[in-house]
C-alpha cells in the first residue's frame, strides 16, 4: 500500500510513535477490508482482527468505522495534489489546451501508480455491495477537484470570464472521473487489448489500461473543444 502518512520512525516520543503505528494500522487494515469484501466487510470487529488492536483503541482514533475510511480516502486524495504537478503557467493563450496538457503528465506520471491507481480501486471496491456509498464519496471527490482546478484556472487565466473557467473546471474533473470508471467497468478487455499490443506484468498492464483510457477520454475533450464535432 501507498506510504501516505509520517513513518513512527521519525516520531522521538514512545507513545506518540505507537499511536501513530495504531492509526496507520487501523487505516490500511480498513483499505485491506474493502479491497477484499467491499464495504459490507468493514465493521469493528473485523477491523480490530485486521489492525491487531481493540475495538476501543479503533474509536479512540475516529468517531466511527466510516470515518477510518473517509480518513484512508482523504489521505489518497491530499497526497495526489501533492505529488502532482499542476502548476499552471497562465502563458498559453488557451486555458483549456494547458489544463488538458498537465492532466495528461499526470496520467503519464508515477503518481498514477502510486496513489491514484489505489485510490480509485479503493473507491471502485465499494461498488460491491454499496453502489450509494460509492456514489457519494465519488460526488464529493469530483466536487473537490472541480474546486481546486477552479482556484487555480482563475489564479493563472483572471481576465477570462468567470463561466468559461468554471465550464471547463467541471468538465475537466468530469472526465478524468469518466476516463477512469469506464477503465473499472471494462477492465478485462481493455487489460486484454493493452496486453496483446505490449506485454507487461500483471500490475503494471493494469496501469497501462488505466492510463489509456483516462488518455483516451481527456483526447476527447480536446477534440471537443476544437470543435471537431461541431458538424
Amino acid at each position: 500500500m501507498a506510504n501516505l502518512v509520517e513513518s513512527p520512525a521519525n516520531i522521538t516520543d514512545k507513545r506518540s510513535a505507537r499511536k501513530a503505528e495504531n492509526r496507520i494500522a487501523i487505516v490500511e487494515a480498513a483499505e485491506s477490508l474493502i479491497l477484499e469484501g467491499g464495504y459490507g466487510a468493514l465493521n469493528a470487529e473485523a477491523l480490530a482482527e485486521r489492525a491487531g488492536v481493540s475495538r476501543r483503541t479503533i474509536f479512540n482514533h475516529f468517531a466511527s468505522v466510516d470515518d477510518v475510511l473517509v480518513t484512508r480516502i482523504n489521505q489518497y486524495f491530499n497526497r495526489i495534489f501533492e505529488e502532482s504537478d499542476f502548476t499552471v503557467s497562465g502563458e498559453n493563450a488557451s486555458m483549456e489546451a494547458e489544463m488538458l496538457s498537465i492532466a495528461r503528465k499526470v496520467f503519464m506520471s508515477n503518481t498514477l501508480e502510486e496513489y491514484i491507481a489505489p485510490f480509485v480501486h479503493l473507491l471502485y471496491a465499494l461498488e460491491m455491495d454499496s453502489p450509494a456509498k460509492f456514489e457519494e464519496y465519488s460526488h464529493v471527490i469530483l466536487e473537490r477537484t472541480y474546486h481546486i482546478f477552479l482556484e487555480q484556472y482563475l489564479a493563472a487565466y483572471p481576465d477570462l470570464p468567470y463561466l468559461r473557467v468554471a465550464v471547463f473546471a467541471s468538465t475537466l474533473s468530469e472526465t478524468i472521473g469518466e476516463g477512469v470508471y469506464y477503465y473499472l467497468t471494462h477492465a478485462e478487455e481493455i487489460t486484454v487489448k493493452v496486453a496483446a499490443e505490449a506485454p507487461e506484468a500483471p500490475e503494471a498492464l493494469a496501469i497501462e489500461a488505466m492510463r489509456q483510457c483516462v488518455l483516451e477520454a481527456l483526447d476527447y475533450l480536446g477534440r471537443l473543444v476544437q470543435g471537431e464535432f461541431a458538424n
